[in-house]
């Protein structure tokens, strides 16, 4: 019954209906009714220019790096996940060194916040053409001071599937129309 009360709730969110009829002989029928109209919604993933690209997530906090790498699987990304900066570098370095670089490193800001030297100058010595978005989940000048700012985004927490969908489509060029 649970299943049936969870499915009702749904289908009349969709604004439709959900109802058992009674027939002779003890039997009953099942009536989903649901409204026959179709709105145009925009496209969010999958994005062509990803597909096949290799991403780095640097997350100490587990559950928000399972949904940033299940977004980025949307997005067609392949994706690996450290949980600190030594791991990030020797993933990216043994990258570099099969000539299969990462092509984006996604870093909580709260976990640089936490190291002692300035990595984001160490990634980029070890990979310099990797893209790098920051999760700014507390702001901080910190680590961006001493580094070249190129090819390096923010991202506003909570991420959100649009706005990872917005930053991929202009950091790698595919078009909102062309996905449509």
């Amino acid at each position: 019954m649970l299943s049936f009360y969870l499915s009702k709730r749904l289908i009349s969110m969709m604004g439709g209906s959900l109802e058992f009829v009674p027939l002779p002989d003890h039997a009953s029928a099942v009536v989903l009714r649901l409204p026959f109209a179709y709105q145009k919604q925009p496209v969010i993933f999958p994005l062509r220019k990803t597909f096949g690209k290799r991403a780095l997530i640097w997350d100490s906090q587990q559950a928000a790096a399972i949904a940033t790498i299940e977004i980025l699987r949307e997005s067609g990304m392949q994706s690996d996940l450290q949980s600190d900066a030594e791991g990030v570098c020797a993933f990216l370095r043994v990258a570099e060194i099969q000539n299969s670089p990462y092509d984006l490193l996604v870093i909580r800001q709260s976990d640089l916040n936490r190291q002692t030297e300035n990595t984001l100058v160490k990634i980029r010595s070890v990979s310099p053409s990797v893209t790098i978005f920051i999760i700014d989940d507390v702001h901080s000048e910190y680590q961006m001071q001493s580094v070249e700012s190129e090819r390096i985004y923010e991202l506003q927490t909570p991420v959100f599937r649009s706005a990872m969908a917005d930053l991929l489509r202009s950091v790698f060029g595919d078009s909102q129309e062309a996905d449509a």
